[in-house]
């Protein structure tokens, strides 16, 4: 490709690449994304602390699932944080898409009336989804057992904590 020089318009051919869908699994990490709608997302800051000050947890190789009660018993929450340990922000990205499309596919395997938090760990940008899927399906049971446990009273939800500095976000 040339560069364009100063003045002039750069021409650049798109070279989208579509894959054949696996026979038996979930389809390939391609576009266009279907997105999660506002109401099965985690948005807000008081609610990523709420759930990660709660005691129900679940961890795979590159997954750690944290699990916090909904008060009505609708589909399951996802919020997904990935920090700079992960990569640059292409990498960040990439495993954050990654686990939102394996949440969305399998979202039917995974408790109702909780909110879900996933920490990404490093490594997990570099997984096929079939394989972060895997991991998502590999946590369910755990994750369904600790939302009954939250349900019943056998795991208690701390109260919450004050800040150091004295400002308490919630």
């Amino acid at each position: 490709m040339r560069t364009a020089r100063r003045g002039q318009a750069r021409a650049v051919a798109s070279r989208r690449i579509d894959l054949p869908a696996a026979p038996d699994g979930p389809p390939p990490l391609r576009g266009p994304w279907k997105r999660l709608p506002r109401a099965q997302r985690v948005r807000k800051r008081p609610e990523f602390l709420r759930i990660q000050d709660s005691p129900a947890r679940a961890g795979t190789r590159h997954l750690l699932v944290l699990v916090g009660p909904r008060a009505d018993d609708g589909p399951p929450r996802l919020g997904v944080v990935a920090s700079r340990k992960i990569g640059n922000a292409v990498a960040r990205n990439r495993a954050k898409r990654l686990v939102r499309e394996a949440f969305r596919l399998h979202q039917g395997a995974l408790p109702t009336g909780v909110d879900l938090v996933v920490i990404v760990r490093p490594g997990t940008q570099l997984l096929a989804l079939s394989d972060v899927a895997a991991e998502v399906m590999q946590a369910a049971p755990t994750l369904a057992r600790r939302a009954r446990d939250l349900r019943s009273g056998k795991l208690v939800m701390p109260t919450p904590r004050a800040r150091p500095d004295g400002d308490d976000p919630r």
